[in-house]
């Protein structure tokens, strides 16, 4: 996949967040979406309502069940619309046979009370898996927070829709004549006169667009948690990191190239013009006596004078390159020694080019403190949860001060303050590491795998496992514990972690 060519932002989301992703993705292609599921579900809605058109409930409840083909389509316009790439109203609605496809039909039977079907139809419809590879594939899209904000998605959009049907039907009540007022009421109480069955279309009527509205919005939602949650598995934004750092080092080389090649060019021409004059001046060899062979009284003179009792000596100093044999080497052989002093000095100047980059690669890694091979401890967090685990923001004797809010009655706020408490010492002993993202089971686990080979038999992992679950259900459940429960977590808390707080030594293990 080509990461680079999508059109959204690839960073870590939390899964409200990659919702919000997919509604903006909505906004900003809403009329190719909109219009495009309209099309195609317009003539469905109509045939149910004609097939069903002694009871507009038996309509209703046709298009109900058809939702699926409503998020099938606004899924086929929003996974091209991320690449930006958005297709026509016309393409989609041309491509809506490819759509029919068996994944369509089981998100029409089998999962169509599937509380995460936002996340199961685009894993489903994009990815091109089945049988047992897309089962642990959506296993894995689904893992953690994301499977319980995708039903909470699903319970939250149905709400939406049952108040939109509810405004537009008591808006077109506004609108009608006086005349026909007391037969609605009859309809609203349940007993439904023959007169009054058209009030059943005026509800239909009523409740299609915010049916429109809520279930195109619904499927962006999850879209979003989906291509949030593949980011996550699959690193896109990693890929993407690293794509663009290639691409700016293959133009520093190609820059790099450019600055040297007139150099290598203008080095090769000195070579070969030395070559060439070396050459030319240097003198053949004699082929031996020729005034037997010649007939011409200039060239008989010119042999004549070329005997040693006529010569003469001088000494001269020419420059010629260092391969040159003075004759005696074919030109072919001259050839390669010169391409190979041309090759060993391009292989010094890469060597020289590679040191001078390593070098200003080590001083600015120096001058930002990340020199390779020197990696520093992260700094322990002070807070976890929304929750702080300063040392300054909790009393000297945690235990003490919880068992007096115990006493009090104020137990939510007694078991706030052992938990906190719990986790500054478990981080100040460094038994326990909270990276961004986790939760309070994975702490949980991290505490159960330092307590020992038999993590889930000691005795600090299930005290603090039993805390964990306490102040979760205290917190989140609004079902706090007795005021004796609460008092004897205070008691177990000083005898795993210490009488004194946070101030005193280390705790007990």
């Amino acid at each position: 996949m080509n990461v680079d060519r999508l059109d959204v932002q690839l960073v870590a989301r939390e899964p409200d967040e990659a919702q919000d992703l997919g509604l903006q993705l909505l906004r900003r292609h809403a009329r190719a979406t909109f219009g495009s599921v309209f099309l195609v579900i317009a003539p469905v809605w109509a045939l149910a309502l004609f097939v069903g058109s002694a009871s507009a409930w038996g309509g209703m409840l046709a298009i109900w069940w058809a939702k699926p083909l409503m998020d099938r389509v606004a899924i086929h316009v929003l996974s091209r619309a991320v690449f930006g790439a958005a297709p026509s109203i016309l393409q989609t609605v041309a491509a809506v046979p490819s759509m029919i496809d068996r994944h369509l039909i089981a998100a029409l039977t089998w999962r169509r009370f599937d509380l995460r079907r936002s996340l199961w139809m685009p894993t489903a419809c994009l990815e091109g898996l089945a049988g047992k590879d897309l089962k642990e594939r959506y296993g894995a899209i689904k893992f953690g927070a994301v499977s319980r904000d995708a039903s909470i998605s699903t319970i939250t959009f149905v709400h939406i829709e049952m108040a939109l049907a509810c405004a537009g039907f008591i808006l077109a009540i506004w609108m009608l004549p006086e005349s026909w007022l007391p037969d609605i009421w009859w309809f609203l109480i349940g007993e439904v006169p023959e007169s009054t069955s058209r009030y059943q279309w005026l509800s239909t009527g009523a409740w299609l667009p915010g049916l429109l509205i809520t279930e195109v919005a619904y499927t962006a939602a999850g879209f979003g948690m989906y291509v949030s949650r593949r980011t996550e598995l699959e690193g896109w934004n990693v890929e993407l990191a690293f794509q663009r750092m290639g691409a700016r080092l293959v133009a520093a080389a190609r820059r790099g190239i450019a600055i040297c090649m007139p150099l290598l060019i203008s080095a090769a021409a000195l070579l070969g013009t030395a070559h060439a004059s070396g050459v030319q001046g240097t003198e053949s060899p004699a082929a031996g006596p020729v005034s037997e062979q010649l007939t011409d009284p200039g060239e008989i003179a010119q042999d004549v004078l070329s005997h040693p009792d006529f010569a003469t000596s001088k000494e001269t100093t020419t420059w010629v390159p260092a391969f040159d044999t003075g004759g005696e080497t074919e030109d072919g052989t001259a050839i390669m020694h010169f391409l190979a002093q041309v090759l060993k000095s391009l292989g010094w100047i890469a060597v020289g080019a590679i040191l001078i980059a390593l070098t200003v690669y080590i001083a600015r890694r120096m001058e930002t403190g990340r020199v390779v091979g020197v990696v520093k401890a992260a700094p322990k967090p002070v807070e976890a949860f929304g929750l702080d685990i300063r040392e300054e923001s909790l009393p000297e004797d945690i235990a003490q001060a919880a068992k007096e809010l115990a006493l009090q009655g104020a137990i939510v706020p007694c078991l706030s303050l052992l938990y906190r408490g719990a986790l500054h010492r478990l981080v100040e002993s460094e038994a326990l590491e909270i990276f961004p993202g986790d939760t309070e089971h994975d702490c949980m686990r991290r505490v159960a795998e330092a307590d020992g080979p038999s993590a889930s038999q000691g005795p600090l992992s299930n005290y603090f496992g039993s805390l964990t679950n306490r102040w979760l259900t205290a917190a989140w459940g609004a079902s706090p514990p007795g005021a004796e429960d609460a008092v004897a977590l205070c008691d177990g808390w000083a005898t795993h972690f210490g009488a004194q707080g946070s101030r005193a030594g280390g705790g007990k293990r």
